[in-house]
């Protein structure tokens, strides 16, 4: 039942990603255009219905249906107002942008001396404009460096506020969780009863502006390949839960400490059916080793190390855990114990680092390898 579940839902995630509308409606504020990443039509179903029923189609055309109208309005004495609907005909000879003539009759219930008041919309919409910080094949959703939110009540508006956002580079969760990637962010190898499986992961998380994640809950799911016990799956999940909390830095657009798209699911699958799942031992014949060994490796760490700027005399010790894989690179960085997120970041970006270590090496065969780094922060 489980598994049925994770199928059905990974397919609506799949439909949802085949979802993209590029264009959007538009607003004017103060006489400024703004895209409208929210459609207030789409907002009454009945509306929305009549509409579609009304725009054009012709025997070598359609209307596309992901994009088949933009309508223009106006905020106008605290009001947001209907001027005008234009439509996109496609498969002609050549697609067609028109406007729509006589749409009016539709809102006749909505028209207020001669103009179109949205009172059948009582939300916040939202309204962007400058540089695309980001683009979600899911669902079609946008950021913009200037943004509008406008929170309105039966067509009249309360307020507007004003959000200049920013991107902060990092890594994003669509490389991290590609199938290409998996193996070098979480270490699956540490757990032998994954081989000839292919299973599935729905992770729950909020992006801070640390550019850190806080994950609320991973299910895990085994798709094909036989069943897992309950209890392994529980271990693999808190394994992937504290992965990905460890994993910095993210790619974050924020607005001081407010984070666009702060909440997020989730979804990748693991597939050891038609590959092979590379083990990470724990105990091997030689262990991996930093070059020059341990004390050179603290000479390291206390060269690169820099105190964070933080107003507080905060001292402890970070332990992260990797796997120096067979060529001596590091991967699947976690952290095994967290001091609070400067020091963590600060603790990640030294080892990051790290010269290729010397592999550790099992009947006389590299292989790959846990390995745990101790980092303290000192005050002198």
């Amino acid at each position: 039942m489980k598994q049925t579940l994770f199928c059905i839902f990974l397919f609506m995630c799949n439909m949802c990603c085949q979802a993209v509308r590029p264009q959007n409606d538009r607003i004017y504020i103060n006489g400024v255009e703004f895209n409208l990443l929210t459609r207030p039509i789409e907002m009454d179903a009945q509306l929305t219905k009549a509409l579609q029923s009304y725009l054009p189609w012709e025997q070598d055309g359609w209307t596309d249906s992901d994009n088949d109208y933009i309508a223009y309005w106006t905020v106008e004495n605290e009001q947001i107002v209907l001027d005008s609907i234009y439509y996109h005909l496609v498969g002609g000879a050549k697609p067609e942008i028109s406007r729509l003539k006589g749409y009016e009759k539709i809102f006749k219930a909505y028209s207020h001396h001669g103009r179109i008041v949205a009172d059948w919309v009582t939300d916040t919409l939202r309204a962007g404009r400058g540089n695309l910080l980001t683009y979600s094949n899911i669902g079609g959703a946008k950021a913009y460096s200037e943004e509008r939110t406008i929170a309105v009540d039966k067509g009249q508006i309360k307020n507007i506020r004003q959000w200049n956002y920013e991107k902060r580079p990092g890594r994003n969760f669509q490389e991290i969780f590609s199938q290409d990637s998996i193996d070098y962010w979480f270490a699956l190898g540490k757990y032998p009863e994954l081989a000839g499986k292919h299973v599935g992961f729905h992770a729950k998380l909020k992006l801070n502006s640390n550019q850190f994640a806080e994950v609320d809950t991973v299910m895990m799911y085994v798709i094909e390949g036989g069943s897992i016990p309950e209890a392994r799956c529980r271990a693999i999940a808190q394994m992937v839960k504290r992965t990905i909390e460890s994993i910095y830095p993210l790619e974050v657009i924020t607005a001081g400490n407010h984070v666009y798209q702060a909440t997020q699911d989730w979804l990748f699958n693991p597939k050891y059916t038609n590959r092979p799942l590379e083990p990470i031992y724990s105990v091997c014949d030689t262990m991996p080793s930093f070059p020059g060994g341990i004390g050179e490796m603290m000479r390291f760490i206390a060269y690169h190390l820099h105190y964070p700027a933080i107003e507080s005399d905060w001292q402890g010790r970070v332990v992260l855990q990797c796997v120096v894989e067979k060529d001596g690179s590091l991967a699947c960085i976690n952290i095994r114990k967290s001091l609070f997120y400067p020091f963590d970041a600060e603790a990640i970006k030294v080892v990051r680092k790290f010269p290729k270590f010397h592999p550790a090496i099992h009947h006389g065969q590299p292989v790959r390898c846990e390995y745990n780094i101790p980092i303290n922060f000192r005050i002198e």
